[in-house]
């Protein structure tokens, strides 16, 4: 499961992670993408790096991805998961009642710097959150 950072740095050449990414994203044969991330994904890659980046990502999101909704148990589970880590925010603390609805785990939450186009200080408190929601799997 796919969030916001490491589809940042992979249509983002310049990113410190983007050949990483890139080499692991062409192996997956399944690239499941929470929709919340989408419009996250769609921002940042317009306002850092232009609408042909932007055109990239968007033009095959229903080929390459796997797209999965929000489960409506899921709109209760995010503000419990921000109530504990406020520093996920909505789009994050998706992902993980996502992942928990389809019992898999988010991309690993790169630690040490954050990803290029990420909010400082996101990827350990997702980490965290991760690690105490997923545990029971």
């Amino acid at each position: 499961m796919l969030d916001a950072g490491p589809l940042i740095a992979y249509y983002n050449r310049q990113d410190a992670w983007h050949e990483a990414v890139r080499r692991l994203l062409d192996e997956e044969e399944l690239l499941v993408l929470p929709m919340p991330v989408i419009p996250e994904v769609d921002y940042v890659l317009e306002s850092r790096l232009g609408s042909g980046a932007r055109l990239a990502f968007e033009d095959p999101v229903g080929q390459v991805y796997q797209t999965v909704g929000l489960p409506e148990s899921g709109y209760a589970r995010v503000p419990e998961l921000n109530g504990r880590y406020p520093e996920l925010g909505f789009v994050d603390a998706a992902v993980i009642a996502i992942a928990e609805e389809l019992r898999i785990s988010p991309s690993p939450p790169w630690t040490g710097d954050t990803w290029e186009g990420s909010r400082p200080g996101s990827p350990g408190a997702l980490a965290e959150a991760l690690a105490q929601a997923l545990l029971p799997f």
